[in-house]
């Protein structure tokens, strides 16, 4: 049977919360062996002014909790020419995106480009706080795109219908 070393350190084989736990209880093993250790000052969780932050690690969660928010994403897609498509996104970024920003509800929007087949695959994503917000723009029938008039003349073609799907987890900054 031939066995394989690894040059890593056993600890970078572990898992990653089981490292940090090791790291966590390392630090508070230094804390106990050191005599100038003022545990009741610096190191008592008692006695730290509030808001004083314990950790990185408290620091990601806590992040994360904030990011764990429903929300509706509308996603709509569009093809046209390389000029088309840099026509239509300064229309969006100059007419649309504030005219968009006025509407209760609206959270802010995305605008992808792709070259595909000769042409520029344009995808929007819109960002509402609920069905009722895209209501509110869309009207009674939110499946069906708004498409003006001015931005129908600078694509070749556009989906006549909408996505909408549901935010499970926000990672975005």
């Amino acid at each position: 049977m031939l066995l394989l070393r690894s040059r890593l350190p056993a600890a970078a084989l572990l898992p990653f919360a089981q490292l940090e736990f090791m790291v966590v209880a390392q630090r508070e093993a230094r804390h106990e062996s050191d005599p100038l250790c003022n545990r009741q000052r610096s190191c008592d969780p008692a006695a730290r002014p509030s808001g004083y932050r314990t950790g990185v690690a408290q620091k990601k969660e806590t992040t994360m909790q904030k990011k764990q928010t429903t929300g509706i994403v509308r996603s709509w897609g569009a093809r046209a020419t390389a000029e088309g498509a840099s026509s239509y996104i300064e229309y969006f970024r100059g007419k649309l995106a504030p005219e968009l920003s006025k509407l209760p509800g609206h959270r802010g929007a995305l605008v992808l480009r792709r070259e595909y087949a000769g042409a520029t695959h344009i995808i929007v994503q819109t960002f509402w706080d609920s069905m009722d917000s895209v209501r509110s723009f869309a009207g009674s029938s939110p499946e069906r795109a708004v498409v003006e008039q001015e931005a129908r003349e600078l694509l070749l073609s556009f989906d006549a219908t909408v996505n909408h799907d549901e935010i499970a987890l926000d990672t975005l900054r």
